[in-house]
């Protein structure tokens, strides 16, 4: 009987712990999905396809992945993180649609973020090919907010979108119509005049000078012609007949104007041949110079000047007795981004306006150098295990010089680093080995020997986690209470196990009876 009471608890003991793992929350519980605004488009159309996570109540501060398209139906116009759970990005969202891909590594400050549904990036994505494009996830991970780094990622999903043939258009052939003989009774067998100009040799560029001249040769047997100075092309030259071959004009307005000629022979009149005069006289009316400072200290100039005439083709920018530097106008504008100075002080910069004519504008600005321009970290790890260095490299604008910089750590601790640009103002930086878990805040400045500082670089993170092993013994930690319930519910199974078995050797006893007794 003792036997049996102790089977039947331990039947109890193994069908309750095995309802209490059923309920047991597992430690990798998250989620990435790939959502599309819309199932269905046509070529030529675009639509938004949104990375979002489920943390199913887990803390969670870091995930990262990629997104993987066919380039070959669709490709990718921007990416972007505007309205994203996560604040904090070690490397900006980007794509490659040559490679079929966009990545994203973004972050969260604690205590993390728990939520469901929450908005990782937005991809705005074009068709260009008919039929089915499918949009999936790889190399993508969730990190638990436990100091560790654990990722809890269960399942990556992605999406299907169907891409529809845009709807035909029709053509419609254009009305042919005849051209236009000119009066005269033109013959369109004869060859036109070749015209020719020693002031004005090209056609399509201008010239600051007013005085022209223009030249053809008559062919032979033709003894006169006929011209017209102004007009459009086309138009048709009247008036008298003359034998020269060449024409001057001394004082030609600004602006584009043309010369006609043709010649008659006895079957006609010849085609007309126009020559174009491009000339412009007056220089740039207005230079406008606007210097703005940047967020890294840097001044970058706004250069601008109106020319009604032939347009403004570039600028030159020569900044404290510099050689000048050309800046090609776009609609007479221009952008000049100052090379940085290392001392804080006033400086002369010389700016003129050129338009396609070379006539100039010059004028002369005082530029106030209040702070110095900041380096540029351009390369760090997106993360890093625990134990190793932290490898950076970046720019100044300075050779030769000194660079602090700085690192703030989990506990918000700042370290210091300083290092010297080479040559061409690079820099680059082994850390000490790292200690401790977290992100890392990375930053520069540029000091002068006069003590002057620059404005700090744009602020960059690093995540610190831990090692594989370290991963694995946090694993078991957390799903501790997980494996010993397992373990129990193992041996109550084989209680129940022992308890059947036990009861059927019985039950098999009692069938045989009491032993048969013979004399």
């Amino acid at each position: 009987m003792r036997t049996k009471s102790i089977l039947q608890a331990c039947t109890i003991l193994a069908v309750t712990l095995a309802v209490l793992i059923a309920y047991v929350p597992s430690a990798n519980a998250a989620t990435l999905s790939l959502t599309a605004s819309r199932a269905q488009v046509t070529v030529g159309e675009t639509f938004r396809v949104q990375v979002t996570v489920d943390a199913e109540g887990k803390a969670i501060n870091n995930t990262e992945g990629v997104v993987h398209f066919p380039q070959n139906s669709v490709s990718v116009v921007s990416i972007d993180s505007d309205g994203s759970v996560f604040g904090l990005w070690p490397e900006n969202p980007s794509y490659s649609n040559a490679a079929g891909t966009a990545s994203f590594n973004g972050g969260v400050v604690n205590p993390g973020y728990s939520g469901t549904g929450g908005k990782v990036v937005s991809l705005l994505v074009k068709a260009l090919k008919p039929g089915s494009a499918s949009l999936y996830l790889s190399d993508a991970s969730v990190r638990a907010n436990d100091g560790l780094g654990t990722d809890v990622l269960t399942f990556a999903g992605g999406t299907t979108i169907s891409v529809l043939a845009a709807p035909a258009v029709e053509e419609t052939k254009p009305v042919e119509t005849q051209p236009k003989t000119p009066t005269g009774g033109t013959d369109t067998s004869l060859a036109g005049l070749i015209l020719t100009s020693a002031t004005h040799p090209d056609q399509t560029v201008w010239y600051n000078s007013r005085s022209i001249s223009v030249a053809w040769q008559l062919p032979e047997g033709v003894k006169n012609t006929q011209i017209t100075f102004g007009g459009q092309p086309g138009t048709v030259p009247s008036g008298a007949m003359i034998t020269t071959t060449h024409k001057e004009y001394p004082n030609v307005r600004d602006g584009v104007s043309y010369f006609h000629a043709r010649y008659r022979t006895a079957a006609g009149w010849s085609p007309v041949e126009y020559y174009a005069f491009h000339i412009d006289t007056v220089a740039p009316e207005s230079l406008l110079v606007t210097p703005v400072t940047q967020p890294d200290g840097s001044t970058l100039l706004g250069l601008k000047a109106t020319d009604e005439t032939s347009g403004v083709e570039y600028f030159t920018v020569s900044v404290a007795g510099s050689k000048p530097v050309k800046v090609l106008a776009r609609d007479n504008a221009a952008e000049y981004q100052i090379p940085a100075i290392p001392y804080i002080g006033t400086y002369q910069v010389d700016v003129a306006a050129y338009d396609r004519a070379g006539n100039s504008k010059a004028s002369i600005l005082k530029l106030d150098v209040k702070t110095l321009a900041a380096p540029k970290i351009e390369a760090f790890p997106a993360e890093v295990v625990i134990g190793k260095p932290i490898q950076i490299s970046g720019s100044a604008m300075f050779a030769n010089r000194l660079v602090m910089v700085y690192i703030r750590l989990a506990d918000n601790k700042v370290e210091q680093y300083l290092v010297e640009t080479d040559e061409t103002g690079a820099f680059t930086l082994s850390t000490e080995d790292t200690r401790m878990l977290g992100y890392h805040e990375l930053w520069a400045q540029f000091t002068n020997e006069r003590g002057e500082k620059s404005y700090e670089s744009a602020h960059v993170k690093t995540l610190v986690i831990a090692s594989v092993w370290q991963r694995l013994l946090n694993f078991v930690a957390q799903n501790a209470l997980t494996a010993g319930l397992a373990v129990f519910a193992v041996i109550g199974i084989i209680c129940v196990f022992i308890h059947v078995h036990v009861q059927f050797v019985s039950y098999r006893e009692r069938r045989k009876g009491p032993p048969r007794i013979t004399s």
